[in-house]
């Protein structure tokens, strides 16, 4: 018993020393990082009005900024790049002459390459912000990063750049990506406008499998010169294709050619295309377009829902076509389109 008492009472010293060490330790760390938020605080606090002041154009401000201290440099970033997030235009411009001037432009290309992902994934976001142009070819090898968040991170920055040479880069990965990286790079290629449509289509004839997401984005970006092209496509064997066609076309809109293309297409084997069609002859306007669609009411849902609202669309011819719909046949979905165009109590 003797022994065992004088073996645990150093025992019980030595935890209990060892607990209060480690009270002592989180006290002191909670201290630290309480009195490091005061300071980033009180900093953010300083710099503010300086920042605020260079994005307006004020060069005394910017004079004052680069004779601050280099270890404030973290904190003077983040106010640069702030507002950037939410707005564009020559506070852009101004950004970007204030990185270059305080090294945060070449620090941030530095740190492309850096060992740690968010170090990484930061720096390409940031060289997007303030579209440093001269940096395209490092945001495309950062495509291949090991790191999703990177990979976002340089597909958003580049199509913040906008610059015609990263468009096959980003092409170029539309077939190997998940399908949420897949949304960001078709995002990037739509902010390219119509100088995207010529790689695109180039794109689409060669890898027949991502035909689908090309024609997306050219109908994303109202690509009118792609209409010869994608009415080659709109007889593809696979319907999520001939789809994804008549919904840019749609977008882009209808003329006599391919007009007579989505009538066709309102028979086609497939419901999905059916209704894309019915909904881009919806919208072309036409109002000789009625009388066929209004033969798709009793089509399966998904047409039926989509011919319904072209023909609201279509203006009075669409109207008449809906009202022969509920007078002749009991159509429930004429006759709620109907009353949504505010004349159900006609008929």
């Amino acid at each position: 018993m003797a022994a065992l008492h004088s073996a645990l009472v150093p025992f019980l010293l030595v935890t209990g020393a060892l607990l209060l060490a480690l009270v002592v330790y989180i006290v002191i760390l909670h201290g630290a990082r309480d009195l490091a938020a005061r300071w980033r605080r009180h900093l953010l606090a300083s710099y503010r009005p300086l920042v605020a002041a260079t994005l307006t154009g004020d060069e005394q401000a910017l004079a004052r900024l680069v004779r601050s201290p280099r270890r404030h440099r973290g904190v003077v970033a983040s106010l640069l790049l702030e507002p950037l997030r939410v707005t564009a235009g020559m506070a852009t411009a101004r950004a970007l002459v204030a990185a270059r001037a305080l090294g945060l432009a070449a620090r941030w290309q530095t740190q492309l390459t850096d060992r740690r992902w968010w170090v990484r994934a930061e720096a390409a976001r940031a060289l997007g912000l303030v579209q440093c142009r001269d940096v395209g070819s490092r945001l495309a090898d950062a495509l291949d990063d090991p790191c999703d968040e990177v990979r976002a991170s340089a597909v958003e920055s580049l199509g913040l750049l906008a610059d015609p040479q990263a468009i096959p880069h980003l092409i170029a990965r539309l077939d190997d990506q998940s399908r949420h990286q897949r949304v960001r790079l078709v995002h990037a290629l739509r902010q390219f406008g119509p100088r995207a449509v010529a790689p695109l289509l180039e794109w689409g004839q060669v890898q027949m499998a991502e035909r689908a997401a090309v024609a997306e984005i050219l109908g994303a970006i109202g690509a009118a010169a792609a209409l010869d092209r994608l009415l080659e496509w709109s007889v593809d064997e696979r319907p999520e294709v001939r789809a994804a066609v008549w919904q840019a076309l749609g977008t882009i809109g209808v003329d006599d050619r391919a007009y007579y293309h989505a009538l066709r297409a309102l028979n086609d084997s497939s419901g999905q295309v059916r209704a894309a069609a019915a909904w881009a002859l919806g919208r072309s306007g036409r109002q000789d377009a009625a009388a066929y669609l209004a033969g798709r009411l009793d089509d399966e849902w998904m047409v039926a829902a989509q011919t319904a609202r072209a023909l609201r669309a279509l203006g009075p011819a669409g109207r008449r076509e809906l009202e022969e719909a509920v007078a002749t046949r009991g159509s429930e979905l004429a006759r709620q389109m109907l009353w949504e165009c505010g004349v159900a109590a006609t008929v």
